[in-house]
């Protein structure tokens, strides 16, 4: 059986006993939250989708399903399934924290523009965007509908994304599927809104070069390309460019990975060799974009979210 086939046969299965396309620890999508104090409920709602928390075992999972590809495809991949996959997809000790270390960034920058987001803690619910991806699109249509219900009652005014692919679903899908549109903003809109209106203050001082990654669904449909770049040379960061960005930039891999992960790692490298020609630290502004490019980078190259970079030019940091 085609590692593809196997891949079509399990991601359903496990989203069905678990809510998850991945394996992951219970409690994965909340965790990360534990004594911020952020509140249940409240006008600025920050809705993660998952993939933060999830990065650090897709990874693993897509380095697992490259071995199996090379000794031996779907087959092997289906009696791991049946075993268990926990340990196949269990990520490096030093990784499993990337996300939670993201999304915690994410919160103290908020809140150094004066917002205070609301957090849905275990009600948190995975956005399903790999569902529609893959084309379980019945499976994806019951998903929207429990995820529109779940953030309608919420109660917030506007909810804050943290990464494209979940902007995609709060903004294209869940409007298609369920009729319910919110009113859905990615966190850089906000944190670059407040950086304009004097309301965020980041600790200008020169940090060194580094070059920026565009993810195909920011720069090509969502509009978050100039955000980042402005708020990263607030910090003093040297913004460079690869060859291909803006709206002109390359993809990294990520959406071919579970399907063909030898594939998704050869477009990786393609694009990896592009940025490292331009600096040594590259940053990312998504989670599905940082599990290729990192994987490619093999630690020779620095990949971190924009996240981490933007954290360590706030006051408090710098204190």
């Amino acid at each position: 059986m085609p590692i593809a086939s196997a891949v079509l046969e399990l991601v359903p299965r496990l989203y069905r006993e678990t809510g998850l396309p991945i394996p992951a620890p219970r409690g994965v999508l909340s965790g990360w939250a534990s004594g911020l104090g952020l509140p249940r409920r409240g006008r600025l709602l920050l809705y993660t989708g998952g993939l933060y928390q999830l990065a650090p075992y897709i990874k693993a999972m897509v380095s697992a399903l490259a071995r199996l590809e090379k000794r031996g495809g779907g087959r092997l991949l289906g009696a791991a399934a049946r075993l268990g996959l926990g340990r196949l997809v269990r990520p490096p000790r030093s990784e499993e924290g990337y996300g939670a270390e993201v999304l915690r960034s994410i919160v103290a920058l908020l809140r150094a523009a004066g917002h205070e987001p609301a957090f849905l803690g275990e009600e948190e619910m995975y956005s399903g965007i790999l569902l529609h991806d893959l084309g379980f699109d019945d499976l994806f249509a019951e998903h929207a509908e429990r995820l529109a219900k779940l953030l309608q009652a919420s109660g917030a005014e506007t909810i804050v994304y943290p990464d494209p692919h979940t902007g995609v679903v709060l903004r294209e899908l869940l409007p298609e599927y369920t009729g319910y549109e919110p009113n859905a903003v990615s966190y850089l809109e906000l944190l670059d809104q407040a950086l304009r209106d004097g309301e965020l203050s980041l600790t200008k001082r020169d940090r060194g070069s580094l070059v920026i990654h565009d993810p195909c669904l920011y720069a090509r449909g969502l509009g978050v390309v100039e955000q980042p770049r402005r708020l990263l040379e607030a910090a003093g960061y040297r913004v460079l460019e690869p060859r291909r960005s803006r709206g002109a930039t390359a993809c990294c891999g990520g959406p071919v990975a579970a399907l063909s992960p030898g594939l998704a790692l050869a477009i990786a490298e393609e694009r990896l060799r592009e940025l490292a020609a331009e600096a040594q630290r590259v940053a990312v502004l998504c989670p599905v974009c940082y599990t290729s490019l990192s994987r490619a980078a093999r630690g020779a190259v620095e990949v971190r979210d924009v996240a981490l970079y933007l954290a360590e030019a706030l006051p408090a940091a710098e204190g």
